[in-house]
């Protein structure tokens, strides 16, 4: 059977995982961990991968990473396959270190699953059936035993970032519409949605745009259809914001204040 084609985007987001053949361990030790951490140094620096988190396990690892040049193939292999060479060496050891071609996971990067993911890469070493950790409070919520937290809360947990429960972008666009976002925004700017929505390049209408991708879990669609523009210039505004704040300090502070206000509303 053939095997499936990668999905190599400029500016794709992805969920890596590799597993040692036969689910044997890759990490002996913190050296072999330290020189896997070394490598993952130059990947950044030789094929100007992101690396957004990344998590190391006995067996498997996990990486959640951004690749603005489309190039997680070339540079995925380079990293198995250097690290695989100098831990046989290392070890003393002959053939495959790894388990097949590694597992990728495109994932949408400006929502909220880029957060869910990261947060399930962090979790990951607690929720392993050795360490048991967490899973009695995981069971007596699922028996209805804990209280379930109510609409006010999980939007406070939301915007202060206590992510401790877990809700999907679904959940998060009924808990936070949109127009919640445009009257903080239009608060902390002092003018109307209607009076900047259309201006080109406007801080205030792109400000409103990235809170709603990034804390609203809001679709490029659902943004476009509030903010009358096209699917092309809503994402141009998200990734424009997310890359001036930054750099400008004036944009970080009323980011901070809608942030603020958003969860003063909430409370």
């Amino acid at each position: 059977m053939a095997r499936y084609l990668r999905c190599n985007v400029r500016d794709g987001w992805y969920h890596i995982t590799t597993r040692g053949v036969g689910r044997r361990e890759i990490f002996g030790d913190d050296r072999d961990r330290e020189h896997f951490v070394k490598l993952l140094g130059e990947l950044v620096g030789r094929y100007d991968v992101i690396l957004h988190a990344y998590v190391l396990m006995e067996n498997h690892y996990h990486l959640l990473i951004e690749t603005p040049y489309g190039n997680a193939s070339r540079a995925l292999q380079w990293l198995n396959v250097s690290y695989a060479a100098w831990y046989n060496a290392r070890h003393r050891r002959n053939g495959q270190l790894f388990q097949g071609r590694y597992k990728s996971i495109p994932i949408q990067g400006d929502g909220s699953w880029a957060l869910t993911c990261s947060i399930y890469l962090h979790l990951n070493p607690v929720r392993i059936r050795a360490l048991g950790l967490g899973k009695e409070a995981r069971a007596a919520e699922k028996a209805g035993v804990m209280p379930k937290p109510t609409e006010q809360e999980l939007i406070q947990h939301r915007l202060t970032g206590n992510v401790g429960t877990r809700t999907n972008a679904r959940s998060w666009r009924r808990l936070l519409p949109f127009t919640e976002v445009a009257q903080a925004v239009e608060t902390v700017r002092g003018a109307k949605w209607a009076e900047f929505v259309e201006r080109r390049g406007d801080w205030g209408r792109d400000l409103a745009l990235y809170v709603g991708r990034m804390h609203g879990g809001m679709t490029l669609q659902e943004l476009a259809t509030h903010a009358n523009m096209n699917l092309d210039t809503v994402q141009s505004c998200v990734i424009r914001v997310r890359n001036r704040l930054k750099k400008q300090k004036k944009l970080r502070c009323a980011y901070a204040q809608v942030m603020q206000t958003l969860a003063v509303g909430a409370s």
